[in-house]
């Protein structure tokens, strides 16, 4: 009895998801400091801890930037020649926006753990009886992200495995 096997993605399959996911970190990164510091005006939402604001752009932004660029450098390098680009993810929009939703995601979840959790710098809904319940729906942004993320793969399917 035969089976078929599931193929292991190429190189510029594999760069072409890791550029992504870059591309979708930057842009978490991104939309989570614009989050926190517009929300950061409504002190009884989110209460900066010593100087400076909630999210610290000045950490956050050259990070974002990097990704970024990290991201872009990789999906060009990864389709020299013939190989048009976005072609190493099957070609699939949804599959593009998965993997892009999970590095979203997993950015969100990161910068609010290392910034509120590890640093210290801000806190959610400050004194507020209900200010876990704050805190769990902030970090459930990330995860909402990234499940909806591994939710459109999962529903794309692997090319080239039978079910």
């Amino acid at each position: 009895m035969l089976t078929a096997r599931p193929h292991a993605p190429g190189p510029i399959a594999a760069r072409a998801v890791a550029a992504v996911l870059l591309l979708g970190a930057a842009a978490g990164s991104a939309v989570y400091v614009v989050a926190l510091s517009v929300m950061a005006h409504w002190p009884s939402i989110v209460r900066a801890r010593g100087t400076g604001g909630a999210a610290r752009p000045a950490v956050v932004a050259p990070a974002a930037a990097a990704l970024g660029i990290a991201g872009l450098v990789v999906l060009l390098t990864s389709h020299r020649g013939a190989h048009p680009v976005g072609a190493g993810l099957t070609g699939s929009a949804r599959n593009i926006t998965g993997v892009a939703c999970v590095g979203f995601g997993a950015a969100w979840v990161v910068w609010g753990l290392v910034e509120q959790h590890l640093f210290r710098t801000f806190d959610l809904a400050p004194g507020a009886a209900t200010a876990g319940a704050w805190d769990a729906l902030f970090h459930a942004v990330g995860f909402v992200a990234a499940g909806v993320g591994t939710t459109l793969l999962s529903a794309g399917g692997v090319p080239g495995r039978s079910t």
